[in-house]
């Protein structure tokens, strides 16, 4: 199926540093995936090609959440890397079926490894594009663990970035209301005081068309700390902990992968990943096997520019510094 693996039009110039080009590559079904190749101009010291796959942005396509990766690849490329972005089965362009299910149950499959099947058949395309020296995956919240489950069973990556991973296992006895995180207070409040004067917004309140409950967590998350949500300690369906991220885990630091996790520092997926990863397996521990970035005023999905260049510049600096280009 060698003959299935083109470029399906010429490439486009962008600001002399980067060329983009629609790609296509058939999955293990014969699915057709769709995506874009951001070919680097930019010279590196070393003299070396290096690749980063960005895969599903959640249950977004090629571009991902807000056009993060978009933004994020095209700063990559300017900086002499190599970008793949694509849409897995059933997202964006791409070909195939995501089977006919709730949120919730969607997620759960995500985090159970349902991209990482097409994540494999990018890096067996890219090996007929280049000789590259590097392949880094990387993604933000589905794409993030789909990225760090890919990494643990693929050889030729040797890099992983996972962006506001999750390291829960969502379920459909799962209360989305307990994970409203008191980080957000301040956004959802202004939000409602905006409608306080609102006839609309009145009516729909006493005509119960609102969501009353998410009102409820809003004034609760008012009145609780920094990285708190809502719901008592002991309320177990908070934390359904993914065992395949743990296995993952397991298996990168032992095959010395080098990772770079990042969150942004008011994501409530940072609180649960202190909570449920650092603190159990790493509090007081030195030399963790590997690096952590929390990007500044950055939230879950990365909406607004200034937060996708931060990390983008982070990932620059720190591949940089471990293929020696630093």
């Amino acid at each position: 199926m060698r003959n299935h693996f083109h470029l399906i039009r010429n490439p486009v110039e962008l600001e002399q540093s980067s060329m983009e080009s629609i790609i296509q590559f058939p999955n293990e079904r014969g699915e057709m995936l769709r995506g874009v190749l951001h070919t680097s101009e930019s010279l590196n010291p070393a003299g070396t090609k290096q690749l980063v796959i960005f895969p599903n942005g959640g249950v977004m396509g090629s571009e991902g959440d807000y056009r993060a990766h978009v933004s994020m690849a095209r700063h990559l490329a300017k900086g002499g890397y190599h970008v793949i972005r694509f849409s897995p089965a059933g997202l964006g362009y791409s070909e195939g079926q995501i089977s006919d299910c709730g949120q919730k149950n969607l997620y759960n499959q995500i985090e159970n490894g349902l991209m990482v099947a097409d994540i494999r058949a990018a890096v067996n395309f890219a090996g007929t594009l280049d000789s590259f020296s590097s392949i880094t995956l990387s993604g933000i919240c589905g794409g993030a663990i789909s990225s760090f489950l890919a990494a643990a069973e693929i050889d030729e990556v040797g890099y992983v970035i996972p962006i506001g991973i999750p390291v829960i296992l969502d379920d459909d006895c799962y209360d989305y209301n307990k994970r409203f995180s008191a980080l957000d207070k301040h956004v959802v409040i202004r939000t409602y005081l905006d409608k306080i004067t609102s006839i609309k917004a009145w009516l729909r309140l006493f005509s119960g068309t609102s969501d009353v409950t998410k009102i409820k967590s809003a004034i609760l998350a008012f009145f609780r700390g920094k990285g708190s949500y809502i719901g008592g300690e002991n309320d177990k369906t908070k934390f359904l902990t993914n065992p395949l991220f743990s296995i993952a885990a397991r298996k990168i630091f032992r095959k010395q992968k080098k990772v770079l996790f990042v969150f942004g520092d008011s994501d409530g997926f940072w609180w649960e990943f202190q909570k449920l990863f650092l603190k159990k397996h790493y509090d007081g521990v030195r030399e963790r096997p590997f690096d952590l970035y929390i990007s500044h005023r950055s939230n879950h999905m990365l909406n607004i520019p200034e937060m996708q260049l931060d990390v983008a510049r982070t990932m620059l600096s720190w591949m940089d510094k471990h293929h020696g280009q630093a």
